[in-house]
């Protein structure tokens, strides 16, 4: 007997460890499992894992009752911001009225006015409220520094005249 492959003759009985392996191919029917007799319980939906709820109806969804904006809030959000871009010269005091009319209407608010703290009102108030602490701190910085600077100068060269 030979070691030579023999040519495959569909005609001779092979073992299945003979036979040639086609991956297209499915297996024997004996394989396979049994076809289901029933159908999915929801057409077009996949049935329910183990452990997972069965799908629920949709519910339609209620119409939201939208709270308006406070009448103000967007003046005090166009005032803040442009108290903040010019926060350096005398518009920014701009930011203090913006700041001012922001809690008035928080104030409105808090009261039961029914309006919406939030949006453009409470953007406006904080940005101006910001943007007022920034010109207060460089208010006091610039003066700070318009003071003490010509005292340093008058400082310096009063120990450099004491020295010579």
């Amino acid at each position: 007997m030979s070691n030579e492959p023999q040519p495959y003759d569909p005609q001779l009985p092979q073992a299945p460890e003979h036979m040639p392996h086609d991956p297209m191919t499915p297996p024997p029917p004996s394989h396979m499992p049994p076809p289901s007799p029933q159908m999915p319980p929801h057409y077009g939906q996949m049935p329910p894992q183990h452990g997972q709820m069965p799908p629920q109806p949709m519910v339609p969804l209620q119409p939201i009752q939208m709270v308006p904006e406070h009448p103000r809030a967007q003046v005090v959000l166009v005032l803040s911001i442009v108290g903040l871009f010019f926060s350096v010269f005398v518009v920014g005091l701009l930011s203090y009225i913006a700041w001012y009319l922001g809690a008035q209407a928080r104030k409105e608010i808090e009261q039961g006015a029914p309006y919406l703290w939030g949006g453009s009102l409470q953007a406006g108030y904080w940005i101006a409220k910001i943007s007022s602490i920034i010109l207060i701190v460089s208010t006091v910085g610039s003066l700070a520094f318009i003071v003490c600077v010509p005292l340093g100068m008058m400082g310096f060269l009063g120990v450099a005249g004491a020295g010579g």
